[in-house]
């Protein structure tokens, strides 16, 4: 028996009073234990709302003396901040108890999806999910199925240094899954790995975690889920894992309002856009009255970053892209690659001069055997 529930629950009903719109709901066995529990205050079912473009889900542990896991579900805000979309408790991580938490999560929230949601690989969660966010695109954690191919091929790829090479640059770089697929069957024929099984097991879930079949998804700052794990680290400093469940819940609204203090000085912050620009670039201004601050200077940064390099198109269509790099060094980097330009485009007009001057003196030469051919005839 989980002896402290109907004191959790009194709580929730004393909230309610202050908050309306607190929302929980529960489901307790023959013997009066947990089978589920969720909650969601009025504020975050508001705030959904506005961010539910995505969401990170996990679980954790020893977060309470009844060792049930933990299930906070996580979202992000337009200052890139983790915010808080509820918490639940589940008896165990089964594919029931899983649908159940997420059915009381739309119920709290309105009936609204998700848009994207990014877990880690639990078959459990992942069946849960697709049978209650029907219209949600599910990504799994990239840093988890990394670490398990790690663990099952680490001292294989250790010993091909240009496939590791290959491999990383395939998942991190491709842009379009056609481009994936080619490179990938590149690969594989490359370094003659077609009968390695994990290789084959990696690529079979591979729409599951590659950035290229998710280039057209919402999925801001993730790639991974560890904003819950993050999350799960700072409730740990403030909860036992020999505590109740209603100490618990008074822990996690304290988090709850240290994040509300933080947007709100985000807030504050942000309403006095007075900053000096980088560039002249138009889309800068655009940039910094459309978003917040914080995602400004995000963007601000890559801008600095994508300007920081000299690119010249070579003869044969492609381009030459160097890094601009700050000192001596660099001047002298940048002369050279400046004056390799300009001898170029010195060639190129040479090239545009003669052409202009062949074609007159083909001009000259047809407009002269007009005239003397028109000369022979009236003679």
């Amino acid at each position: 028996m989980h002896i402290d529930i109907p004191e959790l629950l009194e709580y929730f009903e004393e909230l309610k009073k202050e908050d309306p719109n607190f929302f929980y709901r529960y489901k307790l066995d023959k013997e009066s234990r947990v089978e589920n529990l969720f909650w969601v205050d009025g504020p975050a079912r508001e705030v959904y709302k506005l961010y539910n473009d995505c969401i990170s889900f996990d679980t954790t542990y020893m977060t309470n003396m009844y060792k049930l896991p933990c299930a906070p579900i996580i979202g992000i805000n337009r200052y890139g901040q983790t915010i808080q979309f509820g918490c639940g408790f589940l008896r165990n991580e089964r594919i029931g108890n899983f649908v159940r938490l997420f059915e009381q999560f739309l119920e709290a929230m309105g009936g609204l999806h998700p848009l994207n949601i990014i877990t880690d690989q639990d078959q459990a969660m992942r069946t849960a999910i697709l049978s209650v966010f029907v219209n949600t695109i599910l990504r799994n954690c990239r840093w988890h199925i990394m670490q398990k191919l790690q663990q099952e091929i680490g001292p294989f790829i250790a010993k091909h240094e240009e496939l590791r090479k290959d491999f990383n640059e395939i998942v991190d770089c491709s842009l379009t899954p056609a481009e994936f697929e080619a490179r990938w069957a590149e690969m594989i024929q490359k370094h003659n790995v077609a009968q390695n099984k994990h290789m084959t097991d990696l690529y079979g879930i591979r729409d599951h975690f590659v950035l290229a079949y998710f280039m057209n998804r919402f999925f801001p700052f993730l790639q991974t889920t560890a904003r819950n794990e993050g999350f799960n680290a700072v409730l740990k400093r403030h909860v036992s894992p020999h505590g109740s469940l209603l100490h618990f819940f008074k822990q996690y609204m304290k988090l709850q309002e240290k994040i509300d203090c933080t947007e709100d000085h985000n807030e504050f912050e942000g309403e006095d856009k007075t900053l000096r620009l980088w560039g002249d670039y138009p889309m800068e201004e655009q940039m910094l009255q459309t978003y917040t601050l914080t995602i400004f200077k995000k963007i601000q940064e890559e801008l600095r970053k994508i300007t920081c390099y000299n690119v010249m198109l070579l003869h044969d269509g492609t381009y030459e892209v160097l890094p601009i790099i700050v000192g001596v060094v660099a001047s002298e980097k940048t002369n050279e690659v400046a004056e390799k330009h300009l001898r170029a485009l010195e060639a190129e007009l040479k090239d545009m001069k003669k052409s202009s001057a062949d074609a007159l003196k083909e001009k000259k030469r047809k407009k002269a055997s007009s005239t003397r051919s028109s000369s022979s005839r009236h003679s």
